[in-house]
């Protein structure tokens, strides 16, 4: 991956020729698909065709290219397609292709924000992405539903102390209040345990794009990793 107006270097190589093989040279050309809108004509190599040699013992060979992509290039995939072409020794040649994707543009780095509905996703100028994996729950100690322990209250009354069969209870129940405190029907029941979000859980805020040229193109909480002046 590399932002508009930059480049990278990377290594062709020619391996495994035999030892015996007379010494030939390895020409490299690139082909390359843009993405849509994009124009080829953004990326460029150099050298232009590069080449190495191998054979006559040297069973293999490397060169240095670098792809820049110009400060006008439209983010996205660019396939690039690199054939290699060497003399066959019968007058003609022989080919060999191989392909890889160049991604020209920034990457969404941070992490997208919890979201319980699609308008969490698309806010601060963001549009287009959607909530994904909320499920809703209910809160254990009161009534109510929820989404995460933060949504259930947590300073809820437990009621007063109730003479029941001869034995103290708390009016109303719950499961997070304790009769152990009531002496008499004046006393309040304790809370003994905090309140928590049953089966409830935010989801993401998808699709996090492969490649970016501005913030808003990343969900909510995310940031471009390159900004197009």
């Amino acid at each position: 991956m590399i932002p508009p107006g930059n480049n990278t270097t990377f290594t062709l190589k020619v391996e495994n020729v035999p030892d015996e093989a007379e010494r030939q040279t390895v020409t490299f050309s690139f082909s390359i698909r843009p993405p849509e809108n994009g124009n080829a004509n953004d990326i460029t190599f150099s050298p232009t065709q590069p080449s190495c040699s191998a054979g006559n013992g040297q069973i293999s060979c490397s060169v240095d290219v670098t792809v820049s992509a110009s400060g006008n290039a439209t983010v996205g995939d660019y396939q690039i397609t690199i054939t290699g072409t060497a003399p066959n020794g019968k007058g003609g040649s022989v080919s060999k292709t191989t392909s890889y994707t160049l991604t020209v543009g920034g990457r969404c780095e941070g992490t997208a924000e919890k979201c319980i509905s699609d308008s969490d996703c698309n806010r601060n100028g963001r549009s287009g992405f959607r909530c994904e994996g909320a499920q809703e729950g209910h809160c254990y100690c009161t009534s109510g539903s929820c989404y995460g322990d933060d949504q259930c209250l947590q300073n809820f009354s437990c009621g007063t102390c109730e003479r029941y069969n001869g034995k103290w209870r708390c009016s109303p129940s719950s499961p997070c209040c304790s009769p152990l405190n009531c002496q008499s029907s004046e006393n309040p029941c304790v809370k003994d345990r905090n309140n928590y979000c049953v089966n409830g859980t935010r989801g993401d805020c998808l699709p996090v794009p492969n490649v970016c040229d501005e913030d808003e193109d990343c969900p909510v909480g995310m940031y471009c990793s390159w900004i197009r002046p």
